[in-house]
């Protein structure tokens, strides 16, 4: 028997739509409407190891769905991990730029890019697909990631965390890079 499951229409949303400013809600029912949100937010993974572009992680609100869950790609473990009403419990006082860019803003050669600063190391507690609390440590861009996909959930968006005049176009940081070989000084 085929049910019906109770999800709108899933779409990518794109600044400047105000869900993306809203604060998601707590997910509590652990059901099979939670499975096909989670099984649609990791059709949105993309990563291209020969590109500096992929989508390494997404949030149900960049769908339109304002429920704390989200999935995270771990470029050392090539998994994508799944977190539910994540809840950072502890992060160092170690700070580490990472360059980061949204698929919810901008696209192509106006797609957003800046180097964000957030801390090296996490630990995460959170639910996984079947309601158990679980506890992870990441490290590196994998917590940018992580930590990305929780701001999503809390309606910031990585470009509020970095002055106006350090947000490049794609296209621009593209051809700085080509042309220097290298990311910009911050």
């Amino acid at each position: 028997m085929n049910k019906k499951l109770n999800l709108p229409k899933l779409k990518l949303r794109k600044v400047p739509d105000p869900i993306l400013r809203k604060v998601s809600k707590p997910v509590k029912n652990f059901d099979q409407d939670l499975i096909k949100l989670i099984n649609a937010l990791k059709k949105y993974i993309k990563v291209n190891e020969a590109l500096d572009v992929s989508t390494v992680g997404m949030s149900a609100v960049q769908v339109g769905v304002l429920k704390r869950a989200c999935v995270c790609y771990n470029e050392k473990t090539k998994k994508i991990y799944t977190f539910i009403n994540p809840e950072v419990i502890k992060s160092s006082k170690k700070i580490t730029g990472c360059w980061e860019a949204c698929a919810s803003v901008g696209s192509g050669g106006d797609q957003l890019f800046a180097k964000v600063f957030r801390p090296d190391k996490i630990t995460v507690k959170y639910h996984d697909e079947k309601g158990v609390l679980r506890k992870r440590k990441a490290s590196g861009f994998f917590a940018h990631v992580i930590l990305h996909e929780i701001d999503h959930m809390n309606g910031i968006l990585f470009i509020d965390r970095v002055p106006k005049e350090k947000i490049w176009k794609y296209k621009d940081l593209k051809q700085y890079i080509d042309k220097h070989k290298k990311y910009p000084p911050y």
